[in-house]
């Protein structure tokens, strides 16, 4: 599934990211930070950020645009 939530351990902290239409969103945190809380911060970023692009781009080419980056 390209919008589950992963997870990157390291000794000290965690990342967590998502994968959605291109973009990697990514939230960097102490190792014990919940996974749930982190999944709906991410998911909290993705329409706002695909708002913007489309503000940015327009509605049509968005994708391209984002392919190409």
């Amino acid at each position: 599934d390209q919008t589950a939530l992963r997870h990157i351990e390291n000794p000290s902290f965690g990342v967590f990211y998502k994968v959605h239409n291109y973009v990697v969103f990514t939230l960097i945190a102490d190792k014990t930070y919940p996974l749930k809380l982190a999944a709906a911060f991410l998911d909290s970023l993705v329409a706002p950020f695909f708002d913007e692009v489309r503000t940015q781009f327009t509605a049509a080419n968005y994708e391209s645009k984002l392919e190409t980056l």
